[in-house]
């Protein structure tokens, strides 16, 4: 027990002393849609919903769904990466994506963020 708490001391002071801090929330330009511009201002809009409702909040764009719907290529792209507010166990997110390709946008939620 003693040995846990001093392994978890330690990488909390890691962490901080690195300046980590949680994802609140992400951008994937991929069709490369925003300016760094409007990227800066919707990450900045983003945050501050993210601490507000406790949910990470995502963008995605792309313009080649390697021949997948929308649902499937958002869903396959969420599996492969970890979204989630802070450590929430039930990884609460809200993401925004915008396909270029088939032409939908989608919106798809998870953890108690889902509607």
């Amino acid at each position: 027990m003693k040995k846990t708490v001093i392994t978890v001391m330690a990488l909390v002071f890691f962490c901080l002393l690195c300046g980590f801090t949680p994802r609140l929330s992400e951008m994937f330009d991929e069709a490369d849609l925003f300016t760094a511009e409007e990227e800066k201002s919707l990450a900045g809009e983003a945050e501050q919903l993210a601490e507000k409702t406790k949910t990470e909040v995502v963008f995605l764009t792309y313009d080649d769904a390697e021949g997948k719907d929308t649902e499937q290529y958002t869903d396959d792209f969420c599996d492969e990466r970890e979204f989630g507010y802070g450590g929430d166990e039930e990884k609460t997110f809200m993401m925004l994506a915008i396909d270029m390709d088939n032409r939908e946008v989608y919106v798809k939620t998870g953890g108690t963020a889902i509607a």
